[in-house]
């Protein structure tokens, strides 16, 4: 990948996910994220702020020689409970994040997912395909 044509970079730390299933039909489902970032590396970039979405945990790169671990809690944490009787329940946490709000980067972001997107064209009588060459003998 080329980094002079990119448009941001996503970085995730660790993330879990559970599922416990019991006797009765009941289930529940558990996703957690420990940390996320989100950055603008867009080569053409003039603004200062360049960290879109930060979460607490991105930042931490602790000594590695200190042998010293520190818990923080996931940045989301995300539970679906179903009972027995087929009520359900979604729990969602967000802690302490932080997101910047870049018209810029939100209109390029925008323009990328439109132009990632199938088009409305139709074709009358099927797929066109131009690299194709035919075959040179055609049998009658």
């Amino acid at each position: 990948r080329d980094l002079n044509h990119g448009l941001c970079k996503l970085e995730t730390g660790e993330g879990s996910l559970s599922v416990d299933t019991y006797t009765d039909h009941s289930l529940e489902l558990k996703m957690a994220l420990q940390s996320c970032s989100l950055q603008d590396i867009r080569p053409d970039n003039t603004s200062a702020i360049k960290k879109i979405f930060q979460s607490h945990g991105s930042d931490s790169q602790g000594e590695t020689n200190s042998h010293i671990s520190v818990s923080t809690p996931p940045i989301v944490d995300v539970t679906f409970r179903q009972s027995h009787t087929g009520d359900r329940c979604v729990d969602i946490l967000v802690e302490r994040t932080r997101l910047n709000l870049s018209v810029p980067f939100i209109l390029e972001l925008g323009r990328f997912i439109l132009d990632a997107l199938p088009g409305d064209r139709t074709c009358e009588g099927g797929v066109i395909n131009h690299g194709y060459v035919g075959d040179t003998g055609v049998q009658g």
